[in-house]
Formats: structure tokens, sequence, C-alpha cells
């Protein structure tokens, strides 16, 4: 009696497995999310990664007018790594196998409009020396966030984007995969029974 393998032969198996594993990377791409609570003029803002570890990523906030960071670091964030640019309005986290970072400041409106996140997975090799701008993601509200009520609420604004080009190597694969399926279905001369 035959089993799968025989049929499928391996050949086609080895292919099979070699473009499953080529869509492993895609399901390990990290995301950010980002939470802010207001309360009384303060707002914190929470990052949350969602990843594999071991991971490192690079999280730069800009600011916008309005909003102001404590004199005192300690009073800004408890993040083990992270670095205050008041004059450019910038606040950087290095976030390391580390659910979570946040920061806290005060200022006017809801903790979403007008601020820009990027952030970047310090982990992604890239074939490029050059590279440096290309590897940022931009997470952050869009300009139609309607404005915040008064009181302590919260907000979410998720990222959930993926590493580039995954998107192509999981429709060749679909391709492959087809393809494999129908020339498996012609050498055993039909429906397989």
């Amino acid at each position: 009696m035959k089993t799968l393998m025989h049929r499928i032969g391996p050949i086609s198996a080895a292919l099979l497995v070699f473009l499953a594993c080529c869509t492993l990377p895609a399901a390990a791409a990290p995301a950010i999310h980002r939470e802010v609570t207001l309360s009384d003029g303060a707002a914190t803002i929470t990052y949350t990664v969602d990843a594999e570890q071991p991971f490192a990523l690079g999280i730069v906030e800009s600011v916008p007018e309005g909003w102001v960071f404590s004199d005192t670091e300690s009073a800004v964030s408890t993040a083990p790594h992270f670095e205050i640019d008041r004059t450019a309005r910038k606040i950087a986290f290095f976030v390391c196998n580390e659910e979570k970072a946040s920061y806290t400041l005060t200022g006017t409106g809801d903790g979403v409009e007008g601020f820009v996140t990027e952030w970047v997975d310090l982990c992604e090799l890239s074939p490029d020396p050059k590279e440096a701008r290309e590897r940022w993601r931009v997470l952050g509200a869009s300009p139609d966030t309607p404005p915040a009520s008064s009181g302590s609420h919260r907000q979410r604004a998720a990222s959930a984007q993926e590493t580039p080009g995954f998107g192509i190597s999981a429709a060749l694969s679909g391709c492959m995969v087809g393809a494999c399926a129908v020339a498996l279905r012609h050498r055993t001369g039909g429906d397989g029974a």
C-alpha cells in the first residue's frame, strides 16, 4: 500500500515544506499598539509590543504643540531605556524583549491628534548597508480622529503593519501549491481515488 508520501513524491513534499517555511517570517512580524489614557490634563501613552522574543525595537514619538514633558525624567517614564529631546519635542525608546513602554506628559487635546509615532524593528536584516529611513514605520492617529471628551478615558491606535514583501511571497506560495496540486492530480489520473 502506498502512503501519501509515495503519492506526492519526495520533491513535491520538499517543495511544500519549503513554501510553508517561506511564510513563517510573516507571522513573526512585530506589531505596536498605542494606548492613550487621559486624566486631569495629563496623558499617559503606553506602547504594547506584540512580537515573539527576542526582539529589539526603536520607537520615536513627535509631540505636538500644547503638550509638555515634565522636567524630571522619572516623572516622564519608568522605562529602562528612553531619551527626551524637549526642544525637538520628541521622546525615543529602545524596547528589548519588554512588552510595554509608557510615558506621561501634560497638555490639552486627545493625546492622539498631532502625535506622530515611528518605529523600527532593529532585528530586521537588510542586504543594503546604506539603508536608513525605509525600515521605519509610522504609527499613530489619523487626522480625522474625533476630539476627546473631558474626564478620564482610553483611546487606542494600533499598528499591525507587516514586514513588507511577505504578501508577495504568500501569493507566490499559494500559486506554487496550487500548481503542485494540479500536477499531482494530473499524475494520479483524476480525483486521486
